[in-house]
């Protein structure tokens, strides 16, 4: 299901076989990487030229600096240009970005933290979580980005994880609990620059 990058070569998509089941420098866990497949846009504005890419390529991205250039101007103050970073749908493979454009669900759902006094403490914190698969620090520098696995259905998932993960600065879980509002499954995540994501291979499924 790879696709050609056309234009877009400057974005360097690894074909998903070349990692599959190969050894993460820097990863705990077992070393038999699921085959765990997510979606990429160029930006916040592509919603129809998806690049399909395995997980584990992506923690390389964020690990290595793919974005580094941008996330350290946009630290630097430079917020507007959060929106040209590359965009990750990290609930599965989609032909395009809209909810009902969902090919084959990856089993991951993503818990978004903002504004955190100490973000580096709470990344410790989180990471000792048996259920915390990737974790990395967001943009901004001041947020985190949280993965986990999931069984079952990603909406019911998210709510769950809402309400076990810690509540200090969650978005969405309060507009959740009150409004009952369902996940956007297609909801994107921006690419980041993290030297020490955090990534458990071995990390427990949530159910």
């Amino acid at each position: 299901m790879q696709k050609s990058l056309n234009n877009h070569d400057n974005w360097p998509v690894k074909s998903a076989t070349k990692t599959k089941n190969k050894p993460f420098p820097g990863a705990i866990g077992t070393t038999s990487i699921p085959a765990r497949e997510v979606t990429l846009f160029k930006n916040l504005f592509d919603i129809t030229h998806p690049e399909y890419m395995m997980l584990t390529d992506v923690v390389s991205r964020i690990r290595d600096g793919n974005s580094k250039e941008l996330v350290t101007r946009i630290r630097q103050g430079e917020i507007h240009l959060k929106n040209a970073l590359p965009c990750i749908c990290f609930s599965g493979i989609f032909d395009r970005r809209d909810n009902s454009s969902l090919v084959k669900p990856s089993g991951l759902a993503v818990l978004d933290y903002g504004n955190l006094e100490n973000v580096n403490s709470f990344k410790d914190h989180v990471c000792k979580n048996p259920f915390t698969h990737v974790a990395f620090i967001s943009p901004s520098g001041k947020g985190l980005k949280v993965i986990v696995k999931i069984h079952g259905d990603h909406v019911e998932s998210y709510r769950k994880l809402s309400q076990y993960y810690p509540p200090e600065g969650l978005e969405m879980a309060e507009k959740i609990k009150k409004f009952n509002l369902a996940v956007n499954i297609s909801r994107v995540t921006f690419e980041s620059w993290d030297q020490d994501i955090y990534f458990n291979l071995s990390s427990k499924v949530f159910q």
